[in-house]
């Protein structure tokens, strides 16, 4: 585990006289705090206050320059490297504490992607110092979402680089040693606002060398002309694009800056075109590439959406005029009208947004009638008639879904059969026709469950058909998990979890604890999920005699992992609403004092998650309206109490739900679940899980 200790020098306010840095030391393995100690025992008590904390501001040039002298011989001899992190004077100020976190997390990526260059690191923890005005934890969690928001944005870092943020005082031997280094850089940087001593010429220059090696300069608190241009200067298109619409997405609110804006758009629209076709369609390639994995892996479902938005009916129109001044043409770039469509597509699947979904399938749908496609760009547009399929899925149209989805599946397949007669040597297993068929096995999965028809051999097939239809090891993993899920509703509980072994690499399934154990350390969201629903179909079905069993597992493997399972339960996103769900649950069954308030507590969760859904988002409103039914149906049948009023409220929650999706094809299915709630009796609601299986 590498280690970095970051301090500041400097308030980030006055952008025109100071220059406000970060800096501190890097480091392979900690630097044993007996070493740190030994280091300060060198020095008399004036380096030190009345705690014997060292803080560069209250020395002379002349004791600071002796400090620092023996501190980077010392550092050296201990395989410690030196970090600053720099913004360009007059950059761009928000307020004190917003500018220090861009320049901290601007600095943080670039820094560790030079680090990943050099050595083979797992993780990494960054320790920072408290800064006043606001809590730990919020400052914490601050620091971490824009952390992970610019780190998916760059593209840089690989993405199973583990990143701690650890958040300590003044009292930290580590971050008094960061201290002196940044001090020192700013002190010799604004040399007339300290003492007016000597700072040794020798070691200044000597600092000044050392220092060199870590130097990060950070562009992103820059006016947005200036940073813009940097960019471009460099080289660095991708960055400058991806800046450039986030930006210009923010900045609503002022006419002037929109007005400026525009331009600014217009004139690297014109720097883009300048470069070889094929230059520029792979920069706008792996742009909407890094927006694909923010949304689908990384599931930023709502800070990205107007990005994406804009390019689509804006920038991409906008290119298409200027490209022919360049001996280009508007058709060179369909294929990036097609990626934005897939990008919001999913991204509205991922939200269960159908109204906004309908909305874009039919512009996607009109574009691709019209627009031929060579076969390099093909799965895209092939892809968005998947996506559709998983939007009837997320309306509850299983049956809809699967006979599209089988229909698509014979069309590809009969498309892509020259392929493999071309090279009889050459097997070709394209992705997409895995995709299809996945989508179509989930349709008949859920099909399957809620009809009670039990042909689960049937589906089992299409588990196969989409197993052997996959090469890389990721989608196979996944269609593991679908068989889990599979064989779970199909109440084959053993070979449920031998399968999600599988899907996490694990050669065998032994015992549940050790499954879920290995699950929490990996950090691994969805087998969690499909580990948790296997719980939970259990006990809804009614194997109560295994409550205290999965309340035991649960509760000790997630208190040896408290700190993984805490930041895996921090998620915003699906499938965190029915985790959270399925726990409370379990918790509310065990029926203990304490397992009772965890599972309000958790129940209170789950609410607040829902809370910022509007009414397009009709998944997500089908998944709370389930909720709800279960928090009836535990007061009914756990606690023995009287439930009309919840009820009522329950059903009335319903009649509006029904109002909403009028002119949906869920609306059929969603009145003949809500009768089947009026017949039956509260404490039975268990029985009615699986309408509502997401």
């Amino acid at each position: 585990m590498a280690f970095l200790y970051l301090d500041e020098s400097g308030k980030f306010q006055d952008n025109i006289n100071f220059r406000s840095v970060i800096g501190g030391f890097f480091s392979i393995q900690n630097l044993p705090k007996g070493k740190i100690e030994d280091f300060y025992n060198k020095f008399d008590e004036s380096f030190f206050d009345d705690d014997k904390r060292f803080h560069g501001l209250n020395l002379s040039n002349e004791q600071l320059s002796q400090f620092i002298d023996a501190l980077i011989d010392m550092l050296d001899t201990n395989q410690c490297n030196p970090v600053l992190f720099i913004p360009t004077k007059r950059f761009f100020i928000i307020d004190d504490s917003t500018t220090y976190i861009n320049v901290l997390t601007d600095g943080i990526v670039k820094f560790l992607k030079r680090v990943e260059m050099k050595y083979d690191i797992a993780s990494c923890t960054i320790v920072i110092e408290y800064r006043k005005g606001s809590s730990t934890d919020d400052y914490k969690q601050r620091i971490i979402e824009a952390l992970e928001k610019k780190r998916v944005l760059s593209g840089l870092l690989k993405k199973d680089l583990q990143i701690n943020i650890l958040v300590d005082s003044k009292n930290n031997r580590h971050l008094q040693l960061a201290d002196a280094i940044v001090h020192t850089y700013y002190r010799l940087d604004t040399p007339s606002t300290f003492t007016k001593d000597a700072f040794d010429t020798t070691i200044k220059k000597k600092f000044y060398n050392w220092i060199e090696q870590g130097k990060v300069y950070v562009y992103s608190s820059q006016e947005l002309d200036d940073l813009i241009y940097d960019y471009i200067y460099e080289g660095d298109y991708i960055n400058a694009f991806l800046q450039l619409v986030h930006n210009v997405v923010e900045d609503t609110g002022n006419k002037k800056n929109i007005q400026n804006n525009n331009k600014l758009v217009e004139a690297f629209i014109h720097h883009l075109c300048q470069l070889e076709l094929e230059y520029m369609n792979t920069i706008l390639m792996l742009v909407l590439s890094l927006y694909y994995n923010a949304i689908n892996v990384k599931r930023f479902l709502g800070e990205f959406e107007n990005d994406i938005l804009f390019i689509a009916h804006n920038f991409l129109p906008l290119l298409g005029t200027v490209m022919p001044q360049y001996n280009k043409q508007p058709e060179d770039i369909n294929w990036a009208y097609c990626y934005c469509y897939m990008m919001l597509l999913t991204l509205y699947n991922h939200r269960g947004d159908c109204y906004r979904f309908e909305k874009i399938y039919n512009q996607a749908d009109n574009f691709l009638k019209r627009i031929p496609f060579d076969i390099d760009s093909l799965t895209n547009s092939i892809r968005i008639k998947v996506l559709y399929g998983v939007h009837l899925t997320n309306m509850y149209q299983f049956k809809n879904c699967f006979e599209r989805m089988k229909n698509l599946e014979q069309k590809v397949t009969d498309a892509f059969a020259f392929l493999s007669e071309s090279d009889e040597n050459v097997e070709v297993k394209p992705r997409i026709i895995g995709e299809i068929i996945g989508t179509k096995l989930q349709a008949a999965m859920y099909n399957t469950l809620i009809s009670n028809s039990n042909d689960w051999d049937t589906v089992r097939t299409f588990s196969n058909e989409a197993i052997q239809n996959f090469i890389h090891s990721q989608d196979i993993s996944r269609q593991y998990q679908y068989r889990a899920q599979i064989e779970t509703y199909a109440g084959c509980y053993t070979e449920a979890r031998m399968f999600l072994a599988k899907s996490i690499g694990m050669n065998v399934y032994d015992n549940d604890e050790l499954l879920l154990k290995t699950i929490i350390e990996k950090k691994l969201i969805f087998p969690l999920f499909h580990f948790l629903r296997i719980y939970y179909v259990e006990l809804m079905r009614g194997i109560k005699e295994h409550i205290n069993d999965c309340y035991s597992i649960m509760t000790k493997v997630c208190g040896q992992l408290k700190d993984e399972f805490k930041s895996m339960m921090a998620l915003q996103e699906y499938p965190i609403h029915s985790m959270v769900h399925y726990l409370m649950v379990l918790y509310w069954l065990y029926n203990s004092k304490s397992s009772q308030k965890e599972a309000m507590q958790l129940y209170n969760t789950a609410c607040s998650l829902y809370e910022k859904y509007a009414d397009a988002n009709i998944t997500f409103l089908t998944m709370e309206q389930h909720l709800y039914a279960s928090y009836i149906w535990l007061k009914a049948y756990v606690n023995g109490e009287k439930t009309n009023t919840y009820r009522n409220d329950f059903l009335i929650k319903f009649e509006k739900l029904l109002k909403s999706t009028r002119d949906l094809p869920i609306h059929d299915y969603l009145l003949t679940v809500k009768t089947k709630y009026e017949q039956t009796p509260e404490v039975q609601w268990n029985t009615l899980w699986y309408y509502f299986p997401f």
